[in-house]
């Protein structure tokens, strides 16, 4: 099996949907920027947190089920 493939396998095992979606294209750009493999992994690990409290916000406005909103205008 390729590195990539078992990459990829291990991270949706581990439930990491953003590392998966952005590791590709964030290793191109430390590889082209001479960034550390900490800066790296700090990015990607900001991606997955803001992807998750992106989803976990949705989520509770869903859950909440606030009412309908109306527009009042001029008939």
């Amino acid at each position: 099996m390729s590195t990539e493939l078992l990459l990829e396998s291990h991270l949706k095992s581990l439930r990491l949907p953003a590392f998966l979606e952005s590791y590709q294209a964030l290793a191109h750009e430390a590889a082209r920027t001479n960034l550390s493999y900490e800066r790296y992994l700090l990015a990607l690990a900001q991606e997955e947190v803001a992807q998750r409290e992106t989803l976990r916000i949705e989520r509770a406005v869903a859950n909440a089920h606030f009412p309908v909103r109306k527009r009042v205008g001029r008939v």
